[in-house]
């Protein structure tokens, strides 16, 4: 009998095996939700990777015809988003990622402003803060226009 009621004391006072699973799941949901945390937040604190911060290749991305005074254009360089412009007689060109968060900015030709739609960021003409939580102006990318076709990057 000592035998048989030393398995029955066992069995009766082991940890069941659904309230295992359900610290199992709740433990793993906790670490999900903790890496779902800090990954914005190690974004955040590196900042976000600049379009200016590239190799130097020169691109060419179209006419000077195809983007008319007042008006912008997005074009990819060496596969970071760049916001062309042409404002006040001048081909301009910025990082199209929002020092905030690196979200992709738009170019507003109604109000003639560059708009990160995700938390109503705004850079002026120059890619300067107006108004919003950016930190820091947008970089500018070197532009060039030769015989009507618009250059991006360094020789």
């Amino acid at each position: 009998m000592d035998g048989e009621e030393g398995i029955l004391r066992e069995l009766l006072e082991a940890e069941p095996p659904r309230r295992r699973a359900l610290e199992l799941i709740i433990g793993g949901a906790l670490v999900a939700l903790g890496i779902g945390t800090a990954i914005p937040v190690v974004g955040y604190v590196r900042g976000t990777r600049r379009a200016g911060e590239h190799g130097g290749t020169r691109v060419l991305v179209g006419n000077l015809e195809d983007l008319p005074p007042g008006s912008g254009m997005k074009v990819a360089l060496e596969d970071q988003p760049v916001l062309v412009l042409n404002v006040g007689g001048e081909v301009k060109a910025f990082s199209a990622i929002c020092t905030h968060l690196g979200c992709i900015v738009l170019w507003d030709e109604g109000g003639q402003f560059i708009h990160c739609p995700c938390h109503d960021g705004r850079f002026d003409t120059n890619g300067q803060v107006i108004s919003g939580p950016p930190p820091a102006p947008l970089p500018a990318i070197p532009v060039a226009v030769e015989e009507g076709r618009i250059y991006l990057g360094s020789a």
